[in-house]
């Protein structure tokens, strides 16, 4: 049980009597009005209020009065909540407007009992407020900073200087240019055994920067202080005459293990089976394995000393059962690796080459920031302190206290001691007409991880001694709930001699828990008409007696939790649970009430999945998740990666794979077969790349979601808010950095460092918050502070995490001092830091604590961690006194005796359900859509292509829609062919074993495509234009070693002169008239697909086989796209290209063999609608051609030429050459135009 000595009871501050003078520490305990006795104590100082003891003695303007905090969002409030306080005050002394409590108390002063007394101080307080854009608010670092640049000569610094936010990257510099200095040139065995400390340049950084962070620490290594720097130079000095002695007693081990092994195993296991050797650390099923590790070892591995240590004798001994002492396994074997143990443990230690490191580092890093003219934070507060722990340090000192006479110290309990040190120096003891208030409260100190030393508040506490004010009632809670809180942390306070917060020892407690009173609420928090508890403890029982595992705790109590939440809500809607105000109406409750608070994202995220399953919309806010560490970012550095070069396939392929994008697997398969929808993403990111390049990457980024139609599709989904904020958060950060980069492949450079190292997020980085809407906030504890919520859930409340010395190190408070410990195996400094986190858990489980203004509800289980229970170490436990072993049944024992009803409860967590929160029903619902009583009748009108048509019985439907482009038609007609080369036994790179399916169909017809655009002839007398063409494209798809292949290829398909029916012989490249893919839409009136068949069958190849199309109806248009149409001695010819795979060779491209295919493909089909359409062409173009359509035809039409490309070499040249009847033409010209036709 503690004792509060007399100097340690704070007195009770009224801001009316406060004295304004000297140095004083003042606790302002949660809810309890800090901010407000601020602006009251400001008041009285611009007034000069309180006479000779009370008072400052002169009045003040606001730029002379000092108000520090610790984030800039604080000192907007803190200026806008003075200047409205001063504004309110001025017009309660004018007589405008009511008084408060402390203004009426002022007002009755005799400094203001007269009219004219109160219209002088109602003017300086609107002086003041008027003042109060130059009033001295500031953050601590920018006041330094003020203070440098406004006092340069005292300084010795700059008048204009640069501020560097983020200076990790010059850190990073420097530690590769010591790796550079230093590492480059040791030994491989140097090298080596410095890999312990560090294996790169990233890693030592990690390692020396607990060295690097400001203020006094004394380093440790085992306990001892560590003071001597060892360059990795004269480390390896020291190691090459540490080593030749190792290598020989390793050697004699390794020798004489290989002798004896037959002996060593065979005593080993049979002290092991018979149980000599304890099983736990020697089991059976383990020994073969590391036997078999220490034969490898014998032969010439390497294996850790540790392993050694194993089979060596002091760790053989240690592990004999006491009842056979006597029988361990004996050999010299055991002792000589018992001296290779020792002596390994002699090897010298790295760390003073860590101290080296970090000595040079911070030297190089300093001397890069003052030739720049840069300053960091931390280097704010060091400069400013040397210069005032300097040989002209009083002067400035006292120029400072001139220009502040007072300051007051906001959130002082997050202070550290460099930054005390400032203040104690500038507001010393014996300087006259000068006051210092420090405000805080050291139970919401939990920022020690962004440098923050309830150590330095305590010293404060002590150099004030007798001058402690606290704050001691809460305005933000309920009755119920202030007594909750009250009762809790008394009852640890009282029963525990550590108290509440574990700081106290014998006779004094710096850190007590001092009970506050409630103001209480007007408003009352009720559930179907009964308020419940205030603080509401949730006693999950585990089945057994060894509690339930930390992962099981955490999945049941987020079910637990969430389906109550889904219950309240369900309640709200119905008006049965809410806030019933003094007036008798009950305020329903809504999401926005309620806050869920977490310790970590992993625990946010299992809380929101189980809130998404019951459709209760949530948000999460923390204050440490870094845009740059989620998944969005990472997915956009692979988009912009693809946007710079979208040539490069693997990149490209990267970029529309990512889960952001979420492009499904088919329509990833369809990119790899469909050579169009590739050609199309790949423009797609070419132009995003131009865009970028003239507008900016946020207009780009921005253009690639709308391609993509993201937000549409992401805000349809859950958490689909929270990624497309992220991705403009992150565009925007990008938009601004690139303002100061060079090019697209720095940006991106940028974007993946800060994804590497987005640990120390600057307040720019903060994940921003993706809703407004009214939803369950879901909140880190730490963002939390000093906020309020009408209601709040603690599922994961005796959830902890030990210290690690992941950073290589551990830091607690020693009786002089921080120290840090090098070593990560001293046990006492661990135990140490543990201690310290554990404190500082108590004082995170305060602050959520405080943060409910009605209600509280806390998941409670015996928990356990690695199959021991651990409920002692977490911070509940240890509030609630626990020990080690704390089962249910001890915890349910220390519990229930804390139940006060109304205040505290301690009941099974409710019943787990799956119901969904029901969406809340408004006044103005929609009409019912009207119905049309009429029949309607079915539209048939539609637009076919061949692919459409040419469907056959029993095969899978065509697509819905026509190919909008000719390379996409192309692809079709290759669908159903096998993506694979030519499984022949000899293989050789020529046509016949080119790559086949539609991908390779698409680029052959590609070339031939691009060779029209350019002219047939000049294509083939232009090589280097060849080249040009074909290599990039054979690069993207890998096609390298057939790049001479195709553009022999391409020439021959253009040189080959093609034998044309009737007419000469000729080559593409000798045509003059053509026109290559030439696009067509022909009328068509409802015609079945069943009579265009027979009509085609009967008159195209009759008599020879040919699969039957699928019965289908047109009606519409018909749309296609043929290869190429060219004019030749005055006839009009349709050439399609086929890169269908007929054979290995040329025999298999004969006449019969093409038609085959034609007719299996129903080719036939195709080439006739061409032709028709042909035909039509020729009607409306050709003068006399309409007149008599026969005879035109027989006289201007070619024929269908379809060419075969794999089969050039052919005797055939690869040429399926038909000309259908004139008759068939015109038939099937009128039946597609809706006309009688007869025998069909």
């Amino acid at each position: 049980m503690t004792v509060s000595t007399p100097s340690t009871v704070p007195q009770a501050l009224d801001p009316l009597t406060f004295p304004l003078q000297g140095q004083r520490l003042i606790e302002a305990s949660a809810g309890t009005g800090k901010t407000f006795t601020i602006a009251a104590l400001y008041v009285r100082l611009v007034l000069g209020h309180g006479g000779a003891d009370a008072g400052f003695g002169r009045p003040l303007l606001p730029p002379e009065i000092l108000v520090v905090t610790f984030t800039n969002a604080a000192t907007r409030e803190l200026r806008d909540r003075i200047r409205s306080r001063l504004a309110d005050a001025a017009r309660v002394f004018r007589g405008q407007a009511a008084a408060d409590p402390f203004l009426t108390h002022l007002l009755a002063e005799l400094d203001y009992a007269d009219t004219q007394q109160r219209a002088q101080a109602a003017r300086k307080l609107e002086q003041a407020a008027e003042w109060m854009d130059e009033a001295a608010v500031y953050t601590i670092h920018s006041w330094c900073q003020r203070m440098l640049t406004q006092h340069a000569f005292d300084t010795g610094s700059l008048f204009q200087q640069q501020l560097e936010q983020d200076d990790n990257e010059l850190m990073v510099e420097m530690a590769r240019d010591y790796w550079r200095s230093w590492c480059y040139a040791l030994s491989p065995t140097a090298a080596e055994a410095l890999s312990t400390l560090a294996a790169d340049p990233d890693a030592l950084l990690r390692a020396v920067k607990p060295l690097l962070q400001p203020g006094d620490h004394q380093v440790n290594f085992q306990g001892s202080p560590l003071t001597a720097r060892q360059s990795p130079a004269d480390y390896a000095a020291v190691l090459d005459a540490w080593l030749p002695h190792k290598q020989r007693l390793e050697q004699q081990a390794r020798d004489s293990w290989r002798t004896a092994r037959d002996t060593v195993e065979e005593q080993l296991l049979k002290a092991v089976q018979s149980k000599v050797l304890n099983n736990n650390s020697y089991r059976p099923a383990s020994m073969a394995g590391k036997l078999a590790e220490m034969a490898a070892w014998a032969e010439g591995d390497t294996l850790e000393a540790d392993a050694l240590a194993h089979f060596a004798a002091a760790k053989l001994h240690s592990k004999t059962a006491k009842s056979k002492q006597g029988q361990t396994p004996d050999h010299g074997v055991f002792e000589q690796l018992q001296t290779l143990v020792d002596y390994l443990e002699t090897q010298p230690p790295v760390q003073p080459v860590q101290l080296h490191a970090a000595d040079w580092i911070q030297h190089r890093f300093t001397r890069s920031r003052e030739r720049a003219a840069a300053l960091g934070f931390n280097d704010m507060l060091s400069r400013l302190d040397a210069s005032l722990q300097a040989e002209g340090g009083s002067h400035l000192a006292d120029t400072i206290r001139q220009q502040y006479p007072v300051a007051l110290i906001d959130e002082f309990q997050d202070t550290d001691p460099l930054q005390y040190r400032i203040f104690r120096r500038v507001y010393a003891e014996n300087a006259d007409g000068t006051s210092l208030f420090m405000i805080g409260d050291p139970k919401q100190a939990i920022y020690a991880f962004r440098g923050a030393d309830i150590h330095t508040y305590l010293q404060a506490r002590t150099d004030t001694a007798g001058r402690h004010y606290t704050l001691g009632r809460n305005y933000r809670s309920s009755t119920a709930l202030v007594e909750a809180v009250n009762h809790l942390f008394n009852h640890a306070e009282t029963q525990q001699s550590e108290g509440a917060f574990r700081f106290a020892r014998a006779d004094d407690n710096p850190l007590p828990f001092i009970p506050v009173a409630a103001n209480g609420r007007k408003d009352v928090f009720e559930v179907e008409g009964v308020a419940p508890a205030a603080l509401n403890h949730w006693l999950l029982d585990s089945d057994d007696d060894d509690g339930i595992a930390i992962g099981d705790y955490r999945q049941q109590m987020a079910e637990h939790c969430a389906s109550e939440i889904q219950r309240l809500l369900q309640l709200g809607l119905q008006q049965q649970a809410g806030f019933r105000q003094t007036s008798g109406t009950l305020q329903a409750l809504k999401p926005g009430d309620i806050a869920i608070l977490v310790r970590s994202g992993s625990e946010a995220r299992l809380i929101r999945e189980a809130l998404e399953q019951r459709a209760v919309r949530s948000v999460y806010l923390s204050d440490q998740a870094s845009v740059f560490a989620s998944r969005e970012a990472e997915d956009l550095w692979r988009w912009l990666r693809a946007c710079a070069e979208p040539e490069q396939a693997e990149r490209l392929h990267g970029a529309l794979a990512t889960v952001t994008l979420d492009l499904d697997y088919t329509q990833l398969e369809h990119l790899a077969r469909d050579e169009q929808h590739w050609e199309h993403e790949v423009e797609r990111f070419r132009e995003l790349r131009t865009l970028w390049q003239r507008q900016g990457v946020l207009p780009m980024v921005r253009h690639l979601l709308d391609g993509f139609e993201l937000p549409s599709r992401l805000l349809r989904k859950s958490g689909g808010e929270r990624v497309l904020t992220n991705l403009l958060h992150l565009a925007e950060l990008l938009q601004t950095a690139s303002t100061q980069l060079e090019g697209e492949l720095a940006l991106i450079r940028y974007l993946q460092e800060q994804i590497l190292d987005s640990s120390g997020a600057g307040d720019e980085h903060i994940m921003r918050l993706e809703s407004d809407a009214d939803l369950v906030q879901v909140v880190t504890i730490h963002k939390s502070k000093g906020l309020e919520y009408p209601l709040v859930f603690l599922p994961f409340i005796c959830s902890y995490r030990e210290v690690s010395a992941d950073n290589g190190s551990y830091r607690y408070q020693g009786e002089s001092g921080s120290v840090l410990e090098l070593d990560t195996g001293d046990q006492q400094a661990k135990a140490a830091a543990d201690a310290e986190r554990l404190q500082e858990d108590l004082r995170l489980l305060y602050v959520a604590l405080t943060r409910p203004v009605h209600a509280c509800w806390l998941g409670v289980a015996a928990i356990k961690r690695n199959r021991a229970l651990s409920l002692h170490k977490s911070a509940f436990g240890q509030l609630l006194g626990c020990r080690g072993k704390t089962d249910s049944a001890a915890l349910s024992a220390v519990l229930h005796p804390l139940a006060q009803p109304g205040v505290m409860d301690v009941a099974s967590p409710p019943p787990v359900t799956r119901q969904l929160l029901m969406a809340p029903t408004t006044a103005a619902q929609l009409a019912p859509a009207r119905s049309c009583a009429r029949p309607v009748g079915r539209e048939r009108w539609w637009i076919a292509s061949y692919s459409a048509i040419s469907q056959l019985q029993g095969r899978a439907p065509a697509e819905p829609e026509p190919a909008e482009t000719a390379r996409e038609e192309t692809t079709r007609e290759h669908r159903d062919e096998a993506v694979a080369a030519s499984a022949v036994v000899e293989f050789a790179y020529d046509p016949h074993h080119f790559w086949k399916g539609p991908q390779a169909g698409t680029f052959l017809h590609g070339i031939l495509e691009w060779a029209a655009e350019q002219g047939f002839a000049r294509v083939v007398d232009d090589a280097p234009q060849r080249l040009a063409f074909l290599a990039p494209r054979c690069q993207r798809r890998e096609w390298q070693p057939w790049l001479p292949v195709l553009d022999r290829w391409l020439v021959q398909l253009l040189q080959t002169r093609l034998p044309l029916v009737d007419d000469t012989p000729v080559a593409l490249a000798e045509l003059a008239q053509y026109q290559a893919e030439l696009e067509f839409w022909v009328e068509v009136g409802e015609v079945r697909v069943e009579q265009l068949d027979r009509l085609i069958t009967r008159h195209v190849l009759p008599g020879q086989p040919r699969p039957a199309l699928a019965p289908q109806m047109l009606g519409g248009m018909l749309k296609g796209f043929i290869d190429l149409v060219f004019e030749h001695q005055g006839r009009y010819w349709v050439v399609d290209y086929k890169s269908n795979w007929l054979g290995p060779d040329n025999t298999h491209y004969s006449l019969a063999a093409m038609q085959k295919a034609v007719l299996d493909k129903r080719y036939d089909v195709q080439y006739v609608l061409y032709l028709l359409a042909l035909h039509r062409l020729l009607k409306a173009r050709l003068p006399g051609y309409a007149d008599d359509p026969l005879a035109g035809y027989e006289q201007y039409m070619g024929g269908a030429l379809y060419l075969f490309l794999r089969g050039i070499d052919a005797n055939e040249h690869g040429c399926c050459i038909d000309r259908p009847s004139a008759e068939l033409i015109e038939t099937l010209d009128r039946l597609l135009a809706g006309k009688e036709v007869s025998d069909v």
